[in-house]
């Protein structure tokens, strides 16, 4: 079940499959339960998205402010959150290895911490036109920042990475006039 709140009440919403989150339970959640702003991602999924949000957002918008997820999801798959604009809030577990491409395009988070997570990769443009981003913690286990990861995000003005990055992708932080790298060393 996926528990859920907005101005008007609170429920929880049945899950297709227990171990995934998928682009009908999205719908579903979307247009039976108006202006849904906080959800709950139950324990024992493993992996959220990929999701059809642009197509879902042309009927109306994701209104979602908060998102919970379980300290089992393991990923975040491309395009899982792309386009939700009033995401302001979002907690990366522990057991997070992954997180996809375009998976936070044009999001309205302030702060990404991925410091207790185990994540290597950030993918292409997974966080590409966050304009409200300001200050970005990454994994000491992180190895690659893909192309464009963080591209176009012009109020970011911290991100604290370790020295142990092997690759940074092409234009990763471009557009990012604000930005200050801070490398931290590990171990």
């Amino acid at each position: 079940m996926i528990k859920w709140k907005s101005p008007t009440g609170e429920g929880e919403h049945a899950l297709i499959s227990p171990r995934k989150i998928v682009s009908e339970d999205l719908e579903k959640l979307l247009y039976t339960h108006d202006h849904v702003e906080y959800v709950e991602v139950p324990e024992g999924v493993d992996y959220v998205g990929p999701f059809p949000i642009l197509s879902i957002q042309m009927r109306e918008p994701a209104r979602w402010k908060q998102v919970k997820l379980p300290s089992t999801v393991t990923r975040i798959r491309y395009h899982a959150f792309s386009s939700c604009l009033s995401l302001t809030s979002i907690n990366f577990p522990a057991s997070l290895e992954y997180i996809g491409y375009q998976a936070f395009t044009r999001t309205g988070l302030t702060t990404v911490d991925l410091t207790s997570t185990c994540v290597t990769r950030i993918d292409q443009s997974t966080f590409m036109d966050c304009q409200a981003f300001t200050d970005v913690d990454l994994s000491d286990t992180l190895l690659s920042i893909d192309l464009n990861a963080f591209c176009n995000c012009g109020n970011l003005t911290k991100v604290s990475m370790p020295i142990t990055v092997e690759k940074l992708g092409a234009d990763c932080f471009s557009k990012c006039p604000k930005l200050c790298v801070y490398l931290r060393l590990v171990g």
